[in-house]
């Protein structure tokens, strides 16, 4: 049986894009013939799964496509591609199909995607990703089944002239495709009013290696007199929210509360962050931690008490559609007290956080210290959190999702 998987990423590897490795490592796992095909490739010593990235030789089957540079190569290159009859045909094809100007770059875009032309399936991460792949299956060059996973701010659109604008985009992607997935209930309403049919959206959380985030102490207890260790992972970014985990943090502790508050994570708001910070004197309790990696970022959840999801609506109105940071926090035991933002609330479940309005820094300081004083509350909850990750979203099940029903 053919088992080959083309993954298609606009970038590779990215460090706020960690499912993507994750799904390409369980799927060579699972023995799966792997190809990764990227616009762009980063230094994999930058991504912060480097080791799993190296243990499983990821980079040996990742591919980014070049096209020669030299006028006069690129000229004899292309003349030579477009000898082949069935290269020229599709050529032709190709450039009427995608209605724009002729560029010596679409046949050397063939000729790349040629190799991969018969493969089992292409998964492509962020439908904004799919347009070439989608425009090569409808003109027959690429035979395979392809599968597209939304993963959120590819769904995204503030108003009606947007939502029209992606629509469009989407049209010949929802009419090609033979599988849409999404990874919350949140994210599927939104790609409906896309346009996509039903019958192909699949809600598939994505998922992570429970047994890599698994705490070396289950459940967790509130240790008397012991530091209270919060925690946030997410890029600096209005998004995530995090200048209220910060302001609450400044309320536990005006409560005489002993607080330390890590944020992994890096991004355009540090600089405004570290001054916050700073301003409110807390310089002691807080600590912004940067970029972490995969085992940095455990070892970080291993020593915390309490995960803050503080995704709220950023100023454009876009929300966090799942957010894998809280499934992470929940397999290491720890409960959640954030937001009710997004698809933030199909990832965890009353057993295992406590959820309040967005922006509300007084309920969100209330619930803390509620936790903090209800110990038995608090191991329940610890106990609850990692049955509910196994359940929810081993990655195993996850890719058994994406590709039983092709493969």
């Amino acid at each position: 049986m053919n088992k080959d998987i083309v993954f298609i990423a606009s970038n590779f590897p990215v460090v706020s894009q960690t499912f993507v490795v994750s799904n390409v490592v369980e799927a060579i796992k699972k023995g799966y013939k792997v190809q990764v095909l990227t616009s762009r490739l980063y230094d994999v010593a930058q991504s912060s799964q480097s080791d799993i990235i190296s243990t499983y030789k990821v980079m040996n089957s990742t591919s980014c496509f070049t096209e020669p540079v030299k006028k006069s190569v690129r000229y004899k290159m292309a003349l030579k591609h477009l000898l082949d009859v069935k290269m020229l045909y599709y050529f032709i094809k190709y450039i009427l199909i995608k209605k724009d100007k002729i560029s010596l770059s679409d046949i050397f875009l063939l000729q790349y995607y040629k190799p991969y032309r018969n493969a089992k399936v292409f998964h492509v991460h962020f439908a904004n990703a799919a347009t070439l792949i989608i425009n090569l299956k409808k003109i027959g060059f690429i035979k395979s089944k392809i599968i597209v996973t939304f993963h959120g701010y590819d769904a995204f659109f503030k108003d009606d002239l947007e939502k029209k604008a992606l629509r469009k985009k989407y049209n010949l992607l929802f009419n090609v495709v033979d599988k849409v997935t999404i990874n919350t209930p949140y994210l599927k309403e939104m790609v409906i009013e896309l346009g996509c049919p039903q019958k192909l959206l699949v809600t598939i959380a994505v998922g992570i290696d429970t047994m890599y985030y698994l705490p070396e102490i289950h459940p967790k207890t509130i240790i008397e007199n012991a530091t209270v260790q919060l925690i946030s992972i997410g890029r600096l970014i209005e998004l995530k929210g995090h200048k209220y985990g910060i302001l609450a943090t400044k309320e536990l502790i005006d409560k005489g509360y002993d607080i330390h508050y890590t944020i992994i994570g890096e991004g355009n708001l540090f600089k405004e962050l570290a001054q916050l910070i700073k301003d409110l004197k807390l310089d002691n309790h807080i600590t912004l931690f940067g970029k972490g990696t995969q085992e940095e970022v455990k070892t970080a959840l291993e020593n915390a008490t309490i995960f803050l999801m503080t995704s709220v609506a950023d100023s454009s109105g876009r929300q966090e559609t799942q957010g894998i940071v809280t499934a992470e926090a929940q397999a290491m035991g720890l409960p959640v007290v954030g937001f009710n933002s997004g698809g933030v609330p199909y990832t965890v479940t009353d057993e295992t956080s406590i959820l309040v309005s967005q922006k509300n820094v007084n309920e969100l300081a209330k619930e803390l210290e509620y936790l903090i004083i209800h110990k038995a509350n608090y191991r329940s909850m610890s106990l609850e959190a990692r049955n509910w990750a196994l359940q929810q979203f081993d990655i195993s099940n996850m890719v058994n999702a994406y590709y039983d029903d092709i493969l």
